[in-house]
């Protein structure tokens, strides 16, 4: 799996767990770091992954911290999970 994938992947986990957390770009490297890669590779790879709309990023003091985007197929299986329990109420 190339690191991308593995970026990605680490922060669609993030997301399903919580949809409003965000990931420091540093705590990405040091996973990157474990992972065999170097610091910057990653940052490389983040960016990437920004520009082809798959993750999101903003600033955080002098950092950046990123967030994962859902395909509209995740948002619609979320929106049929609250319509769903809304119907039991």
């Amino acid at each position: 799996m190339s690191l991308k994938e593995r970026l990605q992947n680490y922060l669609h986990k993030v997301w399903s767990k919580d949809r409003d957390m965000w990931v420091s770009k540093g705590f990405l490297e040091t996973l990157a770091k474990e992972a065999g890669y170097l610091g910057d590779n990653a940052g490389r790879r983040l960016r990437e992954l920004v520009e082809e709309g798959k993750i999101e990023h903003r600033p955080k003091g002098i950092s950046q911290e990123y967030r994962y985007i859902p395909e509209i197929t995740e948002i619609a299986q979320i929106t049929d999970k609250l319509s769903v329990d809304r119907n039991n109420i």
